[in-house]
């Protein structure tokens, strides 16, 4: 209802594994379809948990997406910023965020997703390092496989400025980090 009242931007705080049992295995990514449906030039963002269950739906109405880094959750506050910061750049013209998101078919345990540990260490780390190199943020998500879905697994969103080909080679080498490690997951 506020957004259909009018506004500048939508910035969001969501888990990314929401299932609504007898309706959508994508509770987030109908929410942020509702809300594009309403708002459909409005740039929204939105942080979410390491281990989100990471959809097409969500990435394709979403502008801005960045996940924690680490698990136990520590820096929800430095996702949020890091996907705050970039919406209220892109507001100023100042950038041009465009996602890149890819999946592997890959369950990792959740007792294996401690971000102080290998292979999610790795895994996570490729993307910090993407972050360094230049990109506006990268998140590798170590998913919700409690969630039963199709899309639950491990994921990668990464977020260029203006170039689409370097978002979407980013996020293909962090995940071939996680693969190449499967069996550790």
């Amino acid at each position: 209802d506020a957004v259909e009242q009018g506004c500048d931007a939508v910035f969001l705080d969501l888990h990314g594994a929401m299932v609504v049992a007898d309706r959508t295995d994508d509770g987030e990514g109908a929410l942020l379809e509702k809300i594009r449906a309403i708002a459909p030039r409005v740039p929204i963002a939105a942080s979410l948990d390491l281990h989100a269950n990471l959809t097409e739906r969500m990435v394709r109405n979403c502008d801005v997406i960045a996940g924690y880094k680490t698990y136990p959750h520590v820096d929800q506050y430095e996702a949020g910023q890091r996907a705050g910061g970039i919406l209220l750049r892109a507001l100023k013209g100042e950038v041009k965020p465009v996602m890149a998101w890819g999946n592997r078919p890959l369950l990792a345990q959740t007792l294996r997703e401690n971000t102080g540990e290998r292979p999610m260490k790795d895994f996570v780390d490729a993307a910090r390092a993407a972050e360094k190199q230049g990109l506006l943020a990268a998140t590798a998500f170590g998913g919700f496989q409690q969630a039963d879905i199709h899309d639950a697994g491990i994921s990668v969103v990464t977020v260029a400025d203006g170039d689409r080909a370097k978002a979407q080679q980013a996020c293909e080498a962090i995940l071939d980090v996680a693969w190449r490690q499967k069996e550790d997951f």
